[in-house]
């Protein structure tokens, strides 16, 4: 609870807050994101044996506003699953979730 008894002191409350509860907010929404967009491309990782699939891995990276979340797969195959070949179809699991992602579909009703 904050008791403010002025205008300064709402201030440096308000400051205070801010400090504090912005970055950790940021950062619960980008934990949250990852682990959306982590769980949509396993959806979509098409499975013969699951190595695909399995492969995807979640990495943070830095620390604090330079902190980076990292989503990659590192199966040799997977870059053909994306793309496609002259014999098979794309499978687009990063492209197709990175456009739901933009069109606010993954997140809706996470707020």
């Amino acid at each position: 609870m904050i008791k403010v008894t002025g205008v300064a002191a709402f201030q440096k409350a308000l400051d205070a807050f801010v400090k504090k509860a912005i970055p950790r907010m940021v950062e619960r929404r980008a934990y949250e994101t990852a682990i959306v967009l982590y769980q949509r491309l396993r959806e979509l990782t098409p499975v013969r044996t699951g190595t695909a699939r399995d492969g995807w891995t979640v990495e943070v990276k830095g620390a604090g506003f330079l902190r980076r979340i990292v989503i990659s797969n590192r199966v040799p195959y997977v870059i053909y699953l994306e793309l496609g070949t002259d014999r098979m179809r794309p499978y687009a699991m990063v492209a197709r979730t990175l456009a739901e992602l933009a069109a606010g579909a993954l997140l809706r009703g996470r707020q």
